[in-house]
C-alpha cells in the first residue's frame, strides 16, 4: 500500500436529526463516536489534511427515491451540523440527498482537485450512507477506510453487518487509533 497517495477524512451525516436527542432520527449510539470523531478531526487538522462533512437534506424533487423511501427526511435545522461536532475553519460541507456522498454531488471533483485517492470514512449511519459512499469511493478507484469506533447505525446488528460486508471486499476496517499508521 502506497503512502505517498494524499489522505481525507470523509465525516458523513454528523447533524442533528442522528445525534440530538428528540429529533426526528436520533442513534442512541451516536453520542459515544463523537469522541473518536473529534479525534480524527483534530489528527488530520495536525497533519494539514483535508476534513470533508457531508449532511444529508432534503430532495427537492418530489419523485426522488430517499422521498419515496422515506416518510421523514431532515429539514431545517435538522440538517445542521452537530453542536458537538469540532469544525475547522475552511472545511468542506458537501450537502447530498442520497445515501451516497459522491451520487449528484461535487464531492469527486473536490477530491479530484485536491489530488486525493485514500479516503477515511466515519459518521453514520454505517449501514446506509456510509456504506454506500465507501463502495462508490471504491467504484470510483480511491484506497478506503472505514473507522469501525467511529461510525454507528440504528443498531448493532445493521453495523456489524455493513463492517462485514465491507471488509470482504471494499475497505479496510481500522479503529480511531490506527489512524495514524495509514496516513
Amino acid at each position: 500500500m502506497s503512502r505517498l497517495k494524499k489522505p481525507a477524512l470523509i465525516v458523513i451525516d454528523v447533524q442533528n436529526y442522528f445525534f440530538q436527542k428528540g429529533f426526528h432520527a436520533y442513534i442512541r449510539s451516536s453520542q459515544k463516536i463523537i469522541k473518536p470523531i473529534n479525534h480524527l478531526i483534530k489528527l488530520f487538522l495536525n497533519h494539514n489534511f483535508e476534513t470533508i462533512f457531508t449532511k444529508q437534506v432534503f430532495p427537492k424533487n418530489k419523485s426522488h427515491p430517499m422521498r419515496i423511501w422515506w416518510r421523514r427526511l431532515p429539514k431545517g435545522n435538522e440538517c445542521d451540523l452537530y453542536d458537538k461536532l469540532l469544525i475547522p475553519n475552511k472545511s468542506i460541507i458537501i450537502n447530498k440527498e442520497s445515501y451516497s456522498a459522491f451520487f449528484s454531488t461535487n464531492l469527486d471533483n473536490v477530491l479530484s482537485k485536491k489530488k486525493i485517492k485514500r479516503l477515511f470514512f466515519c459518521g453514520v449511519m454505517t449501514h446506509l450512507c456510509v456504506e454506500t459512499s465507501i463502495r462508490d469511493a471504491f467504484m470510483r478507484g480511491f484506497e478506503c477506510f472505514l473507522i469501525e469506533d467511529a461510525t454507528t447505525s440504528k443498531d448493532s446488528a445493521h453495523h456489524k453487518a455493513s463492517v462485514l460486508n465491507l471488509r470482504h471486499g471494499f475497505c479496510r476496517i481500522l479503529n480511531s487509533e490506527e489512524v495514524y499508521e495509514y496516513l
